[in-house]
């Protein structure tokens, strides 16, 4: 019954959350995105802004810990994000463990700092676990800074 719940809660917000993502190999049960102020990819965003990207998520298996990349495709090399926190337990509204079945809600504000070039790109969300080896969630989402 939790588990029904919890996959029901996902395809709603799913319909609320409304950023359009390519999975590229999420072990959790359901994910969704919300990148604010994008629905349809390209997300344009401007330099010397923050932005929120969420991501709502049922794990697939009870989760001790979390550690969260973002990487963004430049000439085919993957690119580490500037400045992101890799401890993703502290940008989840509950912290860690994630308890398997349970939908976990990660919010994390994503710096665009005015250094960047103006650039299209593909950023990689990563939410990692089991020694960072697993990816719970990975998502791609086209991103064009300006």
């Amino acid at each position: 019954m939790k588990s029904t719940l919890a996959l029901l809660l996902v395809a709603l917000a799913h319909a609320v959350l409304a950023t359009e993502f390519q999975d590229c190999g999420s072990e959790a049960l359901t994910v969704a995105l919300e990148v604010e102020s994008c629905d349809i990819p390209p997300c344009i965003v401007k330099r010397g802004d923050t932005l929120s990207a969420t991501i709502l998520f049922t794990a697939d298996h009870d989760v001790e810990t979390m550690t969260a990349a973002v990487t963004a495709n430049i000439g085919g090399i993957e690119v580490p994000w500037p400045g992101f926190d890799d401890n993703a337990c502290a940008y989840l509204l509950d912290g860690c463990p994630v308890a398997g079945g349970s939908l976990a809600n990660w919010t994390y504000p994503v710096e665009v700092l005015p250094e960047y070039p103006p650039i299209t790109t593909l950023a990689t969300f990563r939410l990692l676990h089991d020694g960072d080896v697993h990816d719970e969630v990975c998502l791609q989402v086209p991103v064009t800074i300006v």
